[in-house]
């Protein structure tokens, strides 16, 4: 990709490129996150099996398996055995990723937007 802002991310080093898109998926999703009521799944309930439990699974396990499964895996379907551009294989990641956050409407669209960073970020 060659436009302005993947240039400009690209001769970024590493801690300024990971702030810039971690502040920027904070800006897309602080709007749904202020809006949205909770979902009830997020209740207490992972923390009756204690607290390092609820943040291991939370802040480590369920990130890195939903970005693997949901961002990753797409990305390298598409790109390498379908052979798709960019852009879509961008859509498709995102896509994939909102869906997989089904707690409400705009949760879904949130999580697309964020997803289309960070599939952007990935690739």
């Amino acid at each position: 990709m060659n436009d302005a802002i993947s240039k400009w991310l690209r001769r970024c080093n590493s801690w300024k490129f990971v702030l810039f898109i971690l502040l920027f998926s904070y800006v897309i999703a602080l709007p749904s996150m202020l809006l949205d009521k909770p979902h009830p799944s997020a209740g207490p309930q992972i923390l009756e099996k204690g607290a390092f439990f609820a943040f291991m699974t939370a802040v480590v396990v369920g990130p890195v398996l939903e970005t693997a499964i949901f961002q990753a895996l797409p990305i390298y379907i598409f790109r390498d055995r379908f052979k798709m551009k960019y852009p879509l294989i961008i859509l498709i990641s995102a896509l994939f990723f909102g869906l997989m956050h089904w707690y409400s409407v705009k949760y879904v669209i949130m999580a697309f937007l964020v997803g289309l960073l960070f599939a952007y970020a990935y690739i």
